[in-house]
């Protein structure tokens, strides 16, 4: 998880704002891309290999990325010291911890009603001594100054519910091919695909778009048509054809593609250089927990229901809540666009060519 935002602080550091949204997209669409081939390829290790695979084929992925990093990156160093805010980082972790762990439990009726009441108790605790931590530190793991920011604010929301709602499909489409239409681990994953190329498609168009309309313009109507995808899933059930599946993911996807590089871009051009790198973490980290809860809370539903091919319809009511929610926060944008700024302060890395 260090990897995805130190990439994107990257990219803000070596280009104008114009530019940073194509490149975002191309960040965007590798994301996407590993976030759909890695389910097709576990499932297909799992089918004909050994389910340990799953894990061992990371390491050739991981030392290649070393070699190219080793290869092509040349930072320009600077000596500076900062101190960290180790209470923050700790009561934010722990407060997390504590919040999902009563989700996986509460989903799976592990626990009594007081001990969740307890768990997420202790989580709300040490999420509060986190925010006033962060108010009397000298450099916070989190500004709270940051979210005076309306775009900063919006784009937050917006990130956090489009992802409960994106790795919701991701997860719970294969589930569903399997069980109920009863396809093999490889086919499910393979239907992923047109989900993952309508993705890219829409990173892409994304990229392009953000420097002639407003941010609030281009996530609406990429909200609008990732509602109408997740309306289209709703209606899966036995009698659905693998066409319909793949039809429906694609226009999921196409709405999907452009929030990202969208939102990306308008978050890093609302602060200056120094805290370029926390808002990129920021959002990567919102990202994070918005895909993690939705997920946990669509399991939850999951298991509330005996007949599967209900539940999923379930799932996918309440990931259209998600959109929902996030199309009514993207109004607070208002009519922030992206706008040229001064070049003077970017290129603090070389790369080599």
């Amino acid at each position: 998880m260090v990897l995805m935002p130190i990439a994107m602080t990257i990219v803000g550091d070596l280009f104008p704002p114009e530019r940073r949204g194509r490149f975002q997209a191309m960040f965007g669409a590798v994301f996407g891309v590993s976030s759909i081939l890695g389910p097709v390829l576990g499932g297909y290790l799992t089918e004909h290999v050994s389910w340990h695979w799953v894990f061992y084929v990371n390491l050739p992925f991981g030392i290649a990325a070393i070699c190219f990093l080793a290869a092509g990156l040349i930072e320009k160093r600077v000596e500076t010291r900062h101190p960290i805010d180790w209470p923050g980082a700790i009561t934010l972790s722990g407060s997390i911890i504590a919040i999902l762990l009563g989700l996986v439990l509460g989903g799976e009726g592990r626990e009594t009603d007081a001990m969740l009441v307890g768990i997420y108790g202790l989580g709300g605790i040490l999420l509060g001594l986190f925010l006033w931590i962060e108010t009397k530190v000298k450099e916070p793991i989190l500004p709270l100054s940051l979210f005076r920011n309306p775009v900063i604010s919006s784009a937050s929301v917006v990130s956090f519910f489009m992802s409960a709602g994106m790795f919701g499909a991701i997860t719970y489409v294969p589930l569903f091919l399997q069980e109920v239409l009863g396809v093999r681990p490889s086919i499910a994953g393979y239907m992923l695909i047109p989900f993952m190329l309508a993705f890219i498609t829409g990173n892409m168009i994304g990229g392009r778009l953000i420097t002639r309309f407003s941010y609030r313009q281009i996530v609406w109507s990429s909200l609008f048509i990732m509602a109408v995808g997740f309306g289209l899933l709703r209606m899966l059930d036995a009698h659905t054809t693998l066409l319909m599946v793949g039809t429906y993911m694609i226009v999921a996807g196409l709405g999907m593609g452009p929030l990202m590089p969208v939102l990306g871009t308008a978050m890093q051009s609302e602060v200056g250089k120094q805290q370029r790198g926390v808002v990129t973490s920021f959002f990567g980290f919102i990202r994070s927990m918005g895909s993690t809860i939705g997920v946990s809370l669509m399991g939850t539903l999951m298991h509330m229901q005996s007949v599967l091919s209900i539940s999923i319809q379930h799932v996918f009511t309440l990931g259209l809540f998600f959109v929902i929610t996030a199309w009514m926060a993207a109004f607070f944008l208002g009519k922030a666009r992206l706008i040229k700024q001064d070049t003077s302060d970017l290129q603090p890395v070389q790369v080599r060519r």
